[in-house]
């Protein structure tokens, strides 16, 4: 183990008197990963991802982004400067600085030394607020022909969405020539117009904790 490494002495002793002499054990240890856990953080922010390794003797630690395989060691920062990487015996910290989501993902810490290495993964979780998906606003009908508004929302946290006409949040009473349905990350306004009144402007409403969005639709 290695509490049992450091100095040892041997002594011999007879009628014709004692020697001794001195001799020191090393004991390696296979490195080991102690500290290793997944982040969450948003997007432009700012975060750090922590390792920490044990071992004798003290392993040199190094990150791998699985998306694309690019490794990181002590000292190295990627090209746009955003990605640092510092160390201090057996202790290395990946500073993330205007967060991107294509940050987001599998990383992987690797402690080696001479006598062999240990890898473990972790993952980095970025949330953001949300956008709308689709381009189209402007969409064509008339009266007695149906018509799917889609209103398509990428966030993370998953994002609360909804219809409003002014100031009603749809459907609502009275409207049963209006409907809202959920499809995957699409909400859905089907619009059966009756009258003149059935045409104009419609707004999709997204939020979660990170923010409020708009988009606006005209039928």
């Amino acid at each position: 183990k290695n509490i049992d490494a450091g100095p040892y002495v041997c002594g011999a002793k007879n009628k014709a008197g004692t020697d001794k002499k001195q001799t020191s054990l090393q004991v390696f240890v296979q490195p080991q990963i102690i500290h290793l856990k997944n982040e969450t953080t948003f997007e432009n922010g700012q975060t750090t991802l922590i390792c920490e390794a044990e071992g004798e003797p003290v392993p040199e630690i190094t990150w791998k982004r699985a998306i694309d395989g690019i490794t990181f060691s002590e000292g190295d920062k990627s090209p746009d400067g955003r990605i640092e990487v510092k160390g201090q015996h057996g202790k290395s910290s990946l500073h993330i600085k205007d967060v991107k989501l294509s940050d987001s993902g599998r990383y992987d810490c690797e402690a080696a030394s001479r006598i062999g290495g240990h890898q473990k993964s972790m993952y980095l979780d970025i949330e953001y607020a949300p956008t709308f998906v689709s381009n189209q606003t402007l969409y064509y009908s008339w009266e007695g022909n149906p018509i799917n508004i889609s209103c398509e929302v990428l966030s993370n946290p998953i994002a609360s969405v909804h219809w409003r006409r002014g100031k009603l949040v749809l459907p609502a009473k009275n409207t049963t020539h209006l409907k809202t349905y959920s499809a995957g990350r699409k909400l859905i306004l089907e619009i059966a117009p009756t009258s003149d009144n059935d045409f104009g402007r419609y707004n999709c409403t997204a939020t979660n904790r990170l923010g409020t969005r708009h988009q606006e639709y005209t039928l």
